[in-house]
């Protein structure tokens, strides 16, 4: 099984639909959401709710129209589940990929059409057939952002020979870091806010239909952060 991170973006408002929409997704997958008895994250020991943050993952809004599901030690399963999304949505989703925190991918997945995929440098490996490449014609045309804003981040990169330049000037990381991923959601209108960072979103369980839990009460508050970690993202 994958342990490199990866997050699935969908378009949707993040909202009770949302999390349907989930639900619906990993139904047919034979799995469901199921809810924590707490929300305190300890990023000193590494849990939440008193269970090991690599056991759960975390959803959320990213932006304006955007959630985000984050499966913090990735998932054999995530390519179906970006697929269930795409089809019951009806909206695209997206799949960004860390690999070792050296280099990234980008997958878009629409519903019933050949997957896309963008690989950040030339030593990466497709996991699985290569799909048709992603570019900034294809991703900005979809999510209404002009192609030029985009195509500088869709640039193959050589691990070891690390590209100093910025796409943007107010970008906080070069072409050369793996993190520039940021960069791009960022000029495509997504927020790549982590669950130590965003102002919403829940910790859940993907469990199998048989350990299903029922949905915790409305009340219960979102994640209290114990510590703060220096990452952005690989918190685990």
């Amino acid at each position: 099984m994958s342990s490199n991170p990866v997050q699935i973006f969908w378009r949707e408002p993040w909202n009770a639909q949302a999390r349907r929409t989930l639900a619906d997704a990993l139904d047919p997958m034979g799995f469901c959401l199921g809810e924590l008895a707490s929300q305190r994250l300890d990023v000193g020991t590494g849990t939440v709710g008193g269970l090991p943050v690599p056991e759960c993952v975390f959803w959320g809004p990213a932006g304006a129209g955007w959630c985000c599901l984050h499966l913090t030690q990735g998932w054999e399963h995530a390519g179906r589940l970006a697929e269930g999304l795409a089809r019951v949505s009806g909206q695209p989703c997206l799949v960004m990929t860390d690999h070792d925190q050296e280099a990234w991918s980008l997958d878009l997945v629409q519903s019933g059409l050949p997957t896309r995929r963008f690989l950040s440098h030339d030593h990466l490996q497709p996991p699985v057939a290569p799909g048709e490449a992603l570019g900034a014609d294809t991703l900005g045309g979809l999510i209404g952002v002009p192609p030029e804003r985009l195509a500088g981040y869709l640039t193959v990169q050589t691990l070891g020979n690390p590209n100093p330049e910025k796409v943007h000037p107010q970008d906080r990381f070069t072409l050369g870091e793996a993190w520039v991923r940021v960069d791009l959601l960022r000029a495509m209108g997504i927020a790549f806010a982590g669950p130590t960072e965003s102002a919403l979103g829940r910790f859940c369980r993907i469990l199998p239909k048989s350990g299903e839990t029922p949905e915790a009460p409305a009340t219960q508050p979102r994640v209290q952060v114990q510590t703060t970690p220096r990452s952005p993202w690989r918190w685990n």
